[in-house]
């Protein structure tokens, strides 16, 4: 959401605001985002984690990190179409465990 959003509107968001603002601005947003979307999904899967400090120390530093990797991509890509080509090549290393784990197991295995 925010490696999308930061090359497309920073220009127009630097008109009003500096661009430390803008990537202040950014980082909270992603960040509140994370705060209410982790709880919003764990109470309609009704998933009770049996270690919540430990759940709250994971979200915090995965939001962090990929928000910050967001606005990595965002400040390096100068148009909406490196954005999305990259940022695509960029998540394959996070995707490809959970597909794997997803595979079935061969027999000696």
């Amino acid at each position: 959401m925010t490696c999308a959003a930061s090359s497309a509107t920073t220009p127009a968001l630097t008109l009003i605001a500096s661009g430390a603002e803008v990537i202040v601005a950014k980082s909270l947003f992603g960040l509140t985002y994370c705060v209410i979307s982790v709880p919003l999904m764990l109470a309609v899967t009704r998933v009770v984690p049996e270690d919540v400090a430990l759940l709250v120390v994971a979200i915090v530093l995965t939001s962090v990190t990929l928000v910050g990797f967001g606005l990595l991509l965002g400040g390096l890509m100068r148009t909406q179409t490196q954005l999305n080509t990259w940022s695509s090549v960029a998540l394959l290393p996070l995707l490809v465990p959970a597909i794997v784990a997803g595979l079935p197991m061969p027999g000696w295995a």
